[in-house]
């Protein structure tokens, strides 16, 4: 009686592994790839979330929040220009040539002009993205006097072109007029 193996026995055996090393590979590859989405999509959401908590809060200077506003100077669905009383007006403009969001300070002599994306991770989809003027009854307002709240939209997706996903946000801030004090 002889002890080992057959030669068919070690080729099944070795046929064997070969199919599981090749299904591990491909398992290891749609991982990778679903971790690259994944982490890409959280990216995008976290700077589209900067730039709505700059909008709205100031970014660290909560003067040049949209919270703070008191005033509305000028609006339209691509931009909008508010100030408060201690602080200089302030304009987010969603630039549809860059496809990002800029603030600007239009009247404090210098031309600052700063990209919200910091890292240029990420284009802001120009046809979605808005702000929309309501009045205190909840309807649309084209007159800046009589805005009482503004609704945000940010449509972002990456600047890279593996992930096509479009993250939509969305915030609304009363404005602090004459019309509606907090």
């Amino acid at each position: 009686m002889k002890k080992g193996f057959t030669l068919v026995e070690v080729l099944v055996g070795g046929l064997i592994l070969v199919i599981a090393m090749a299904l591990i590979a491909v398992l290891y590859g749609k991982a990778s790839k679903i971790r690259t989405i994944v982490t890409g999509e959280s990216d995008i959401q976290a700077v589209a979330n900067q730039m709505m908590d700059t909008i709205i809060s100031g970014g660290g200077n909560p003067l040049k929040g949209l919270r703070c506003a008191t005033r509305i100077y000028a609006a339209s669905p691509e931009y909008i220009i508010f100030g408060n009383i201690a602080g200089p007006e302030v304009k987010f403009e969603i630039d549809s040539t860059n496809k990002t969001v800029k603030k600007k300070i239009p009247r404090d002599g210098s031309t600052s002009n700063s990209n919200l994306d910091f890292n240029d991770k990420v284009d802001i989809d120009c046809t979605k993205s808005r702000f929309f003027c309501y009045n205190a009854n909840d309807t649309t307002e084209t007159d800046t006097g009589l805005i009482a709240k503004i609704m945000i939209c940010l449509a972002a997706r990456s600047s890279l072109s593996a992930i096509s996903r479009t993250i939509i946000l969305y915030n609304s801030v009363t404005i602090r007029n004459i019309y509606h004090i907090d």
